[in-house]
């Protein structure tokens, strides 16, 4: 995994937040493998002062969220979780056949 810049990650997927999780959080770091099939966000919850992580992976069709942490006391322990959660997916035989199967089928851009 690596940071990536917020214009990238909103080129991939910025689509799919709605205006609710923008008036909620902060986003605070983008995340992504090397081939771009899996994603990560980092969130502050303004209201109650913790943070968040959001995991995508890339289908045929575009992105999607599966899974979602919440309630972590700080930004270490969030990119610390999605670390973990990135990891111990990518290292499932059927989470990497889907991103072997995304990787063959670019996402079409849906915001058309």
């Amino acid at each position: 995994m690596e940071l990536i810049d917020k214009a990238e990650f909103d080129q991939l997927v910025g689509h799919l937040r709605s205006s609710a999780t923008r008036l909620l959080f902060d986003e605070i770091s983008w995340w992504a493998n090397e081939n771009r099939s899996i994603l990560g966000l980092v969130l502050f919850d303004r209201h109650d002062k913790n943070y968040s992580w959001v995991f995508f992976v890339r289908e045929p069709d575009g992105y999607a969220t599966i899974a979602v942490g919440h309630s972590l006391p700080s930004v270490g322990d969030a990119i610390h979780a999605i670390e973990l959660q990135i990891t111990r997916r990518t290292t499932s035989d059927e989470l990497r056949q889907h991103y072997n199967k995304a990787s063959s089928n670019p996402p079409r851009d849906t915001r058309h």
